[in-house]
C-alpha cells in the first residue's frame, strides 16, 4: 500500500497513512482524546533521540520512554485524517497549508512577532512583555504603533543563552537601488567575510561550560566549533585581570579559516574539513587533508550584551567602541571586522561607498554589508523611508545588475529528472511527473566531435520546481520530458549518453531525457560543491529555456571551470555606465597602486580631495594615519553620469582623493570666538561637519543671533 509513496501519485506520506487507516474510521466505541501535552512530549522525545538536534533538546531525553510504543499507542486511536496530520507534524511538513504565524502572533500582541524574531523563545519573550514592555497595549491605535515600536526597541534586553535574531537584510540589485535604500543617513560599510556566522554567548557563572556558540540558523554549534574556544577565550581575555566581562556577554563574529603560510583568509569551502557537523565531517571526500598551517579564526563585528548593559540598544558606532575595548586582536587568530564610514548626509557619501566597494573587489573580498550607524541592533521597524533605518544592506558584485551581476550565467543541459513526494504537494501544476531537474556538463565534447564518441555528462546541479524554475517552464518540462524520457540504468548508462551522478548529498537522477533540454541558468557567484573538485554557480535558477539550441551548445565541464576562474576578473570600464563605470576605474587604480595595510584600526577612511591615498590604520585607539603617494593619475577622470558622482556633489571629485578618518572619529577642537580686530575672548565655537552644525559656547551676558547668510556687499 505504501509502495507508491516514493512516486507521490497519491500525495505525501501523510496522505498514504490516511488511505491505509481509512477502513477503520468510525469503528471506535469510544473516541480517545489526546492532549496537546501528550503530543508535545512525544515530539520532544523523538527529537531528543536525534543526534543533529540542539543540545538543549537532547538533554530532555527520558531513557525509559519508548517512542516507538508511544507513537503506536497514539496512532491506533486516531481517525485516519488525524493520523495524516500527526505524520505531517512529525515530519515538520505541512505541505498543503501555509500558516501565517506573524498574523496569528500579531493578534495576541503587536510586538510579539518581532520579539520572537529577536529571540525565538516564548519564555524569554513573555518575560519581556510582562516586564519592561508591559506598558504597551496589545493592539495599539495604528497612528501610535510606529512610535511605540521605536520606543520599545530602546527597551530590548537579550537573554544570554538564547539565540538573538538578525536584523532584516536587503540586497542591493543596482547602485541606484542601493542609494535609494541608504537615503540621507550615515552608514558603516563593513567588509563581508566569507565564513560561518557565530553568535557567541559567554556566561562566566556557568563554568566550565561558559561559552555557547550559535550558528546562523539558531543551531547550538558549541561542540562542533570546539577548536575555536581557546581563541575566543584569548580574544576576550577570559580568566585574565584585564577581562572586561564580569559575568556575561554576547558578541557576534564570523568564523573563517586562516593560513599562516599564505598570510590570508582562505575560501569558504576550506572550512568544512576543519569543522564537524554534529560529530560528522560532511562533504570533504574530495578536499585535501587539513594542513598544520591552517586554523580557524574569528572576526568580531558586533557586541550586544556586556554584563548588565544592553549594548544592542545603542547605535553601531557606540557598539563598535565597546567592541574595540572588549576584543584583543591576535594576528591570524582574532580580529575586528574592517569598516568604512559613508555619510550620505553629505555629498561625499556616494564616492566614499564607491571607493570602499572598489577596494573590496580589488582585494578579492566577498562584498560589503551596509549597517546604519546610529540605529539600534534590532529596531523593530524594518520599513524603508523612515529616518532611522531598520535593516542591513548586502552589497555584492554578484547582485548588482549594472556591475555585470548577471555575468554568472550560461547555457546548461537538463539531462534528466527525479521525483520527491515531499515536494510534490507544494505545487498545483498538473501533470507533475518530476519535481527536480538535473543539470549536466559534457566531459568529452572533443571526443564526441572528433570521433563520434558516446557523450558523457557530469551532474553539476539539481533544480527544484518550487524555487528555481518558472511555472511555465515547469509545465513544459513535465509535458515534453514525459515524451523524451528514457530508462536510466543503475550504472548511469542510457542508450544516448552516459551519466556520472553527483557525489554531493543531493537527490539522485532517476529518469534521463533522450534529447536534453537547454536552459539559460543564472547564479550568484561560484562555490566549490561538497565532495567535488569543481566550482558551480551558487543558487542556480532557470532564466529561460532555449528551444533552438542543443546540448552541444551548452557549457562543458571545462567551460564551467573557465567561468569560475573569471569571477575575479576586473570589469571592463568601457562596457559599463554610471556608477559601475566609476567603480571599474577605481578598481584598476587600486590594482595599479601597490597599496598595503599596516597594523591597527579596523575602520577604513572616507574620501577627501587630495592626490594621496591613506593606508588603513589597524589600531582603533590611534587616529594617526600613514599616507602612501599614488602614481600621477591619468588624464581621464570619472565621467559624470545620471545619479553619478558629478551630480551628487557640488564639484567633481577625483577617485584618487585622500582616504581620511570620518568626522565622527576626530577630536572636536574648540576655536576661540573673538571680535574682528580685537583680542577680547567672547567664548569658543566648533563646527560638526558630519551633522552640519556650528556649536557656539558664548560667555554669559552675550546675545547670539543666527542669520541665514551673509549679505553681499555692493562693489563700487
Amino acid at each position: 500500500m505504501f509502495d507508491g509513496w516514493t512516486n507521490g501519485k497519491m500525495g505525501d506520506l501523510g496522505a498514504y497513512t490516511q488511505r491505509a487507516m481509512a477502513m477503520w474510521d468510525g469503528t471506535f466505541k469510544r473516541k480517545h482524546a489526546f492532549s496537546i501535552e501528550q503530543i508535545d512530549r512525544l515530539l520532544v522525545q523523538l527529537a531528543a533521540k536525534y543526534r543533529f538536534s540542539d543540545e538543549a533538546i537532547r538533554q530532555q531525553r527520558e531513557r525509559h520512554v519508548k517512542t516507538d510504543t508511544g507513537l503506536k499507542d497514539i496512532l491506533i486511536r486516531l481517525e485516519s485524517w488525524e493520523a495524516k496530520w500527526l505524520v505531517r507534524l512529525i515530519l515538520c511538513d505541512h505541505c498543503t497549508i501555509e500558516l501565517d504565524e506573524r498574523y496569528v502572533f500579531g493578534q495576541y500582541h503587536f510586538l510579539l512577532p518581532d520579539l520572537l524574531m529577536f529571540q525565538n523563545d516564548f519564555e524569554a519573550v513573555f518575560e519581556m512583555l510582562r516586564g519592561e514592555l508591559s506598558a504597551y497595549p496589545a493592539i495599539p491605535p495604528p497612528s501610535q504603533e510606529k512610535h511605540m515600536r521605536i520606543e520599545a526597541a530602546q527597551k530590548l534586553r537579550a537573554v544570554v543563552g538564547v539565540k538573538v535574531g538578525r536584523p532584516t537584510f536587503h540586497k542591493a540589485w543596482s547602485f541606484k537601488h542601493c542609494f535609494q535604500l541608504v537615503g540621507q543617513r550615515a552608514w558603516a560599510a563593513e567588509v563581508k567575510y566569507d565564513g560561518e556566522y557565530c553568535e557567541i554567548h559567554v556566561d562566566l557563572t556557568n563554568s566550565p561550560k561558559d561559552i555557547k556558540i550559535f550558528s546562523k540558523n539558531g543551531k547550538d554549534a558549541t561542540a562542533d566549533r570546539e577548536p575555536l574556544h581557546s581563541t575566543i577565550r584569548s580574544a576576550l581575555r577570559i580568566g585574565r585581570p584585564d577581562c572586561l566581562i564580569k559575568s556575561r556577554c554576547i558578541v557576534i563574529g564570523e568564523m573563517v579559516l586562516y593560513s599562516d603560510k599564505e598570510k590570508k583568509i582562505l575560501p569558504f569551502s576550506k572550512i568544512r574539513k576543519h569543522v564537524s557537523r554534529s560529530g560528522s565531517f560532511i562533504g570533504t571526500w574530495q578536499d585535501s587533508l587539513p594542513h598544520e598551517w591552517e586554523h580557524l579564526m574569528i572576526v568580531f563585528f558586533d557586541v550586544l550584551v556586556l554584563d548588565d548593559q544592553p549594548i544592542l540598544r545603542h547605535g553601531l558606532q557606540d557598539r563598535r567602541r565597546v567592541l574595540r575595548d572588549l576584543v584583543k586582536a591576535i594576528p591570524g587568530r582574532s580580529m575586528r571586522s574592517e569598516w568604512t564610514l559613508v555619510d550620505f548626509k553629505t555629498g561625499d557619501g556616494v564616492m566614499d561607498l564607491k571607493q570602499a566597494f572598489a577596494r573590496n573587489i580589488a582585494t578579492r573580498q566577498e562584498g560589503l554589508v551596509l549597517k546604519p550607524l546610529h540605529a539600534p541592533y534590532f529596531p523593530l521597524l524594518t520599513e524603508q523611508g523612515h529616518r532611522q533605518a531598520g535593516f542591513f544592506i548586502k552589497m555584492k558584485r554578484d547582485y548588482l545588475g549594472d556591475m555585470g551581476g548577471e555575468r554568472d550565467l550560461g547555457d546548461f543541459a537538463i539531462v534528466g529528472a527525479s521525483f520527491d513526494a515531499k515536494v510534490a504537494p507544494k505545487s498545483s501544476l498538473k501533470p507533475l511527473h518530476w519535481t527536480h531537474f538535473h543539470l549536466g556538463c559534457c566531459t568529452n565534447r572533443t571526443a564526441v566531435q572528433r570521433s563520434g564518441a558516446k557523450p558523457s555528462f557530469k551532474i553539476v546541479a539539481t533544480l527544484s520546481v518550487d524555487k528555481c524554475i518558472p511555472k511555465p517552464d515547469v509545465k513544459y518540462l513535465n509535458i515534453q520530458g514525459y515524451v523524451r524520457q528514457a530508462d536510466l540504468r543503475k550504472n548511469g548508462v542510457t542508450d544516448a549518453f552516459d551519466v556520472e551522478q553527483s557525489k554531493s548529498f543531493d537527490r539522485r537522477m532517476t529518469v534521463a531525457f533522450k534529447k536534453p533540454f537547454v536552459a539559460e541558468i543564472l547564479g550568484g557567484g561560484f562555490e566549490k560543491l561538497q565532495n567535488e573538485t569543481f566550482e558551480m554557480l551558487r543558487h542556480p535558477r532557470v532564466k529561460k529555456l532555449h528551444h533552438d539550441r542543443t546540448w552541444e551548445d551548452c557549457a562543458t565541464i571545462e567551460d564551467l571551470e573557465r567561468m569560475a576562474e573569471e569571477k575575479w576578473e576586473v570589469p571592463d570600464a568601457d562596457k559599463l555606465d554610471g556608477h559601475a563605470k566609476d567603480v571599474a576605474v577605481l578598481i584598476k587604480k587600486y590594482l595599479s597602486s601597490t597599496q598595503c595595510s599596516a597594523d591597527g584600526s579596523t575602520q577604513g577612511k572616507g574620501v577627501r580631495a587630495s592626490r594621496e591615498l591613506r593606508v588603513l590604520v589597524r589600531e582603533d585607539t590611534s587616529e594617526r594615519l600613514s599616507t602612501l603617494a599614488l602614481p600621477t593619475p591619468a588624464a581621464t577622470a570619472v565621467s559624470p553620469t545620471p545619479m553619478s558622482t558629478a551630480e551628487a556633489t557640488p564639484k567633481k571629485r577625483s577617485f584618487v582623493e585622500l582616504i581620511s578618518p570620518p568626522n565622527a572619529k576626530r577630536h572636536k577642537i574648540l576655536s576661540p570666538l573673538q571680535p574682528s580686530g580685537g583680542n577680547r575672548s567672547l567664548g569658543a565655537f566648533n563646527y560638526d561637519s558630519q551633522e552640519g552644525i556650528i556649536h557656539i559656547y558664548a560667555k554669559e551676558g552675550l546675545k547670539v543671533e543666527v542669520h541665514a547668510g551673509l549679505a553681499k556687499e555692493k562693489c563700487s
